[in-house]
């Protein structure tokens, strides 16, 4: 599952919605709400492919971020409207609501949020689609690494990062959140510990870690190592 909450560019503000992917199984079907935005304006979900320029010209680089579907917000200014993510492939980034080309709301959280605003599976970085390392260009590709399950759930002022089965055995990540633009925006906000059996488990404090707002952006599980590699949040689509 990859669920979220949609908050205004100003993350301060409460969010507004939410969005979510792969509820009960992998087949990119989702469901979008949106309460008391803008009365009868037409709106576009996009997906935003980590990383990427969220605030520049365009939505950022040519083929970033994906068209996924339009809606209209009804007189009242809610919204509630299913979709199915148009492209195979396992992907991480962020959902972005547009108001004529210009972002209006982003998947991310509050901090402290109410309950559980955030939750998504963790994927192997090497198995993203497109990569991760779009940054830099004359970066080796990530290693390979493998998982049998994984998730990030953000409830209050925490962050639970949770995996099990992986390959990474014995050693300790670095929890990380990067806004979507890489970066300096990427933050160093803990650590995870795996056992023998690739196991492990972390709650991290994020107002410790972040402050009291964040911008949009994704939780990785790195390894401190020249080669890099780990766990990145994201979503399968078959």
């Amino acid at each position: 599952m990859f669920q979220t909450a949609l908050v205004p560019n100003d993350t301060t503000k409460a969010p507004v919605g939410s969005v979510t992917i792969n509820a009960n199984a992998d087949d990119g079907s989702g469901n979008l709400s949106l309460n008391r935005v803008a009365p009868s304006t037409d709106f576009a979900l996009e997906f935003c492919r980590f990383p990427k320029d969220l605030f520049g010209p365009g939505h950022g680089p040519p083929d970033t971020c994906i068209p996924v579907t339009t809606f209209t917000s009804d007189t009242l200014g809610n919204v509630s409207v299913t979709f199915r993510f148009p492209q195979s492939g396992t992907y991480a980034g962020i959902f972005v609501v547009a108001e004529n080309g210009t972002t209006e709301f982003s998947s991310g959280f509050n901090i402290p949020s109410n309950g559980t605003e955030y939750t998504a599976a963790l994927q192997p970085e090497s198995s993203i689609t497109g990569g991760v390392q779009a940054s830099n260009s004359n970066a080796p590709p990530p290693a390979v690494t493998t998982l049998t399950s994984g998730s990030v759930t953000v409830s209050a002022s925490s962050a639970t990062f949770t995996i099990a089965g992986a390959s990474l055995t014995n050693q300790t990540l670095l929890a990380v959140f990067c806004g979507n633009g890489d970066g300096s925006s990427c933050f160093n906000i803990g650590s995870l510990t795996t056992d023998a059996n690739g196991n492990g488990s972390a709650v991290i404090n994020l107002v410790t870690a972040l402050g009291n707002n964040n911008p949009p952006g994704v939780f990785l599980l790195e390894q401190n190592s020249p080669t890099g590699g780990g766990y990145i949040v994201g979503f399968i689509v078959p």
